[in-house]
């Protein structure tokens, strides 16, 4: 019997997006000092670090809230699976794209604090989250999948969005990110302010929402859950890229261990 060919290690999947020696500053404060990282097609990447490191100010420059004062941030949609509501796929420049736009490409974001309008109802804060689409009938599709996804909000839809507990609040935010149909979920610290329960839920619906398709780059304090659940990891130490790998690896890591996981 001749010999097997040796098998070829298996092809990682398509960059999504990629940052370039990204710096962004606040007036004279340099907070980002050339980061660079590749968010990978289908994958949950999650970024660590104390606070202060610049997890939040790295995803508000993804999504056009701040700007960058040098380098690069291209978004490529092309590999996705299916064509986005807003449009077709296409690389874009995200450094030079207005953050509305940013969203129409497909990159929905779920701030730190949730940001959802607490006078306004469920409802009308998941409305809200499709407001650059015109698809009646996919919208109220993509609700009825959210609910699903969500059935304590489910309950609560002409409810005024500021009486809600602060786990169905954060429940809400990533409901209304996920009408807009993105490619790429970024998510600020999920888990922050909630009971070990609820957290638990929280990271429980991100997986379920990973494995229905969307790209996801998770901001969180959590290191040890952060981990636990994604496929690569980088680590940010004052503005700058201190460790990346594989989510295990960096998990495996003695310093990461020391520094983020109590051991």
């Amino acid at each position: 019997m001749p010999d097997q060919p040796p098998k070829s290690p298996a092809t990682p999947p398509p960059v999504l997006l990629e940052a370039t020696k990204v710096v962004v500053r606040y007036g004279a404060i340099e907070a980002l000092h050339g980061v660079t990282m590749n968010v990978r097609q289908g994958q949950i990447v999650c970024l660590i670090g104390a606070n202060g490191a610049g997890k939040t100010t790295f995803l508000r420059a993804i999504s056009g809230l701040i700007p960058t004062a040098r380098g690069s941030i291209v978004y490529h949609p092309t590999h996705a699976r299916e064509e986005h509501a807003a449009g077709p796929a296409r690389a874009a420049a995200l450094q030079s794209t207005p953050a509305h736009r940013i969203v129409a490409l497909g990159i929905s974001h779920v701030p730190e604090g949730r940001g959802i309008f607490g006078s306004m109802t469920v409802r009308e804060n998941l409305d809200l989250g499709a407001y650059l689409r015109r698809d009646a009938a996919a919208i109220n599709e993509d609700r009825q999948r959210v609910l699903g996804l969500f059935p304590r909000i489910a309950e609560r839809l002409n409810q005024s969005a500021g009486t809600l507990s602060g786990g169905e609040q954060q429940m809400l935010a990533i409901g209304r990110a996920l009408m807009a149909r993105p490619r790429l979920l970024l998510l600020d610290e999920p888990s922050l302010g909630l009971a070990p329960l609820l957290v638990e839920q929280i990271f429980s619906i991100i997986q379920t929402i990973h494995r229905q398709g969307a790209t996801v780059l998770l901001v969180e304090q959590n290191a040890h859950l952060a981990l636990n659940i994604s496929d690569y990891a980088y680590v940010l130490e004052t503005g700058q890229v201190a460790l990346h790998g594989p989510a295990a690896e960096i998990a495996g890591n003695p310093q990461v261990k020391k520094a983020y996981l109590g051991g």
